[in-house]
């Protein structure tokens, strides 16, 4: 098994840890939370105090490549 790597491949920033979020409800929202999940009795516990960047994912219109980004603009306006 490869080593998870600790800079970006495209640009040699450091990585940082974190995982995926689904928002429920009506226009769901999936966003990035930094850090490890905790179990929680349903789901997973997701600190208050976190910061929650939004994800899109972009598609290349030849190949079907997809690519996903946690950025802030990407917030619903």
């Amino acid at each position: 098994m490869n080593p998870i790597p600790s800079t970006c491949p495209k640009c040699n920033g450091p990585f940082v840890h974190g995982y995926s979020i689904e928002f429920g409800g009506p226009g769901r929202v999936d966003s990035w939370v930094e850090g490890e999940p905790q179990k929680a009795w349903i789901g997973i516990k997701v600190p208050p105090t976190s910061e929650h960047i939004p994800i899109a994912t972009l598609r290349c219109s030849d190949c079907g490549y997809l690519e996903s980004y946690a950025r802030h603009e990407f917030a619903a306006k």
